[in-house]
Formats: structure tokens, sequence, C-alpha cells
């Protein structure tokens, strides 16, 4: 029996990275929905490009090359 549900939809995986990779690929675009995530992707922003990113250090070290 499969363990691995989706939350969001119900399908079945045999396996837990079968799981990982649906939710990155089907419900990936539901997350950018969520505010909370919305707000810190705004803090996270580069001010002269506008790239996001996921951690501070990784914008910290991207503004070096501008």
């Amino acid at each position: 029996p499969s363990q691995n549900v989706c939350a969001k939809c119900n399908l079945s995986f045999r396996m837990t990275s079968d799981l990982v990779y649906h939710m990155r690929s089907q419900h990936r675009r539901d997350a950018n929905t969520d505010p909370v995530r919305q707000k810190r992707q705004e803090k996270l922003r580069c001010p002269v490009c506008g790239e996001n990113f996921r951690e501070r250090h990784h914008l910290t070290r991207h503004m070096t090359s501008h």
C-alpha cells in the first residue's frame, strides 16, 4: 500500500522521492500564492536586477556581482 499521499490532490506514490517530484512539478505555483512566502521573497529580492533568493547570504553574495 502507498504511504506517500499528496496533501493537495490525494494522489498516492510508492516512493517518497516520487511524491517530492510531484509536489515540485505539479504544485509549485500553489506555494507562490502563499502571502507569507511572497512577503519573504520580497525581502530577499535584489534591488538592482530583481532576482529572488531563498537565503539572505545568497542575496548578499549576489550583490557583490553588481
